[in-house]
């Protein structure tokens, strides 16, 4: 029996380091298109020491930012849990954060174009084909999540299907 149970909690065990060691490499592919896009550069030194500090920049004010917007959410739930709700202090906390994020993304424009300025033209090059995706940021890509149909069409309404969409739901109704 004492066999048996000790024999349980090793393959438990091992299943356990197996699963986490899985989980880390999994975190660490993800990263790699990235770092691969940076590395199809061939920076410099000079250039390398420029992009750390940059990059090291940029991760500061994200931790700051961060942390605005957590004591911000945290400031809307005591207003809404208190027995003193107010309309214009609610609009104002969401007004807040609203802010917080346009200087968020404010920063990684300034720090994507502080980047762009310490490369070579042919840098420059392989730095916009790497990194298009900052333009899909602005129509939705980052920051609202994509809804996809069985079909594997975005779900989002887009700006020409608008006027449709209003006439199909004044129909429905």
């Amino acid at each position: 029996m004492k066999k048996s149970v000790f024999s349980i909690v090793v393959v438990i065990f091992f299943a356990l380091i197996i699963g986490n060691t899985l989980a880390q490499n999994n975190r660490q592919e993800k990263r790699k298109p990235r770092q691969a896009g940076i590395e199809k550069l061939n920076l410099t030194d000079a250039q390398k020491d420029k992009f750390d500090k940059i990059h090291f920049s940029q991760e500061e004010q994200n931790i700051e930012f961060k942390a605005a917007l957590q004591k911000n959410k945290l400031e809307i739930k005591k207003l809404l849990k208190s027995d003193n709700f107010n309309e214009n202090e609610l609009k104002n906390l969401i007004k807040n954060g609203r802010e917080i994020r346009n200087e968020m993304m404010d920063g990684r424009i300034n720090t994507w174009f502080q980047v762009y300025n310490i490369l070579d033209e042919t840098q420059k090059q392989e730095w916009k084909e790497n990194f298009k995706r900052l333009a899909n940021d602005f129509d939705g890509g980052r920051f609202e999540g994509r809804k996809f149909n069985r079909d594997g069409k975005d779900k989002r309404i887009q700006p020409g299907e608008r006027k449709e969409f209003r006439e199909q739901m004044n129909k429905e109704n």
